[in-house]
């Protein structure tokens, strides 16, 4: 095996998508957003949006970072870092961008999975370290 760590590119986000989708497909978050990612077409298409929305944010913002493990061009692994948010500076592009992003990501799913996904990242957000934590 030549494997390696290396920071993802935006050539990378199929095998991201794939990855994360399986990685997190019998996780209960997922499973009550979601659904049956195994059995329902619908739900692991849109499981899939929303880790391309995933993928696609950690790519635009410079707070964010996203590495992998790879086997030669496979993703075996992958993981996003993201800056403290009193570290973060957010610039008005970035912000717009962001934006767009996210009105994309509730055209794509249905507003209940929309609003239980954004009450979600409102939740852990509000219990995320304010200072930078190494674990």
């Amino acid at each position: 095996m030549a494997e390696s760590i290396r920071p993802l590119t935006k050539n990378d986000r199929q095998q991201f998508v794939t990855v994360m989708t399986k990685v997190f497909a019998k996780d209960p978050l997922f499973l009550y957003i979601f659904g049956d990612l195994y059995n329902d077409h619908r739900a692991q298409r849109r499981a899939r949006t929303f880790m391309g929305f995933i993928f696609d944010k950690s790519m635009e913002r410079q707070a964010e970072a996203v590495w992998g493990l790879f086997d030669k061009d496979t993703l075996l692994g992958t993981y996003v870092v993201e800056s403290c948010p009193a570290e973060t500076n957010h610039s008005f592009a970035e912000l717009y961008r962001l934006m767009i992003l996210i009105f994309r990501l509730s055209l794509q799913l249905p507003p209940k999975m929309t609003w239980q996904l954004n009450r979600y990242m409102r939740v852990t957000r509000a219990h995320a370290p304010s200072i930078p934590t190494i674990t």
